[in-house]
């Protein structure tokens, strides 16, 4: 054969090598395109699921709380009722013992005693108070955390979910381009 011919045949192929080179390229451009998108359509309708169920979460916090605290207020109402009933039933006795003393010192024992015994009974209903208070605080602190940790799971779950979608991503992405 002609040396010329050969060197056409080989400029030819290599054309041809070139051609099919540029077009499985391309090809492969637009099938790496078409995955991404793919994938960052899937990546955001996974964080908007993700923003939805925090938003839901967060949501049934705030009733969670407003109906444990009225939950708790309304036992601690209770509780306090009894308390100043106690309260009232030390007073009758008060009276009833002062009753027991001779008639001349009975108004100055009564006042005496009396002030001593509301002195008493403001102190502790204070401190039965600041009690009720703490009780309640603790309670819907208690329950805030408990839906904190509820929320850190879900991100937690989200980010791992969104690692392995990532991860998937450029999976398919090698394997495309080694194939």
């Amino acid at each position: 054969m002609n040396f010329s011919i050969i060197l056409f045949l080989f400029q030819d192929l290599a054309f041809k090598n070139q051609l099919c080179k540029e077009q499985q390229d391309k090809r492969f451009e637009q099938e790496r395109t078409i995955l991404v998108k793919n994938y960052e359509n899937e990546l955001q309708s996974m964080i908007d699921q993700q923003k939805k169920q925090v938003e839901k979460a967060e949501e049934q916090q705030h009733v969670d709380l407003k109906v444990t605290s009225k939950k708790i207020r309304a036992e601690q109402e209770k509780e306090l009722k009894t308390f100043r009933e106690s309260l009232k039933q030390e007073l009758k006795l008060l009276k009833q013992e002062v009753d027991l003393l001779p008639k001349s010192e009975r108004k100055e024992a009564l006042k005496a005693r009396k002030e001593a015994l509301e002195h008493d009974q403001q102190h502790r209903e204070q401190l039965f108070l600041a009690k009720l208070n703490d009780v309640h605080e603790s309670s819907l602190k208690r329950l805030s955390d408990t839906h904190k940790e509820k929320i850190a799971l879900l991100d937690r779950q989200f980010l791992q979910q969104k690692q392995q979608l990532l991860r998937a991503r450029e999976a398919a992405i090698w394997v495309r381009k080694n194939s």
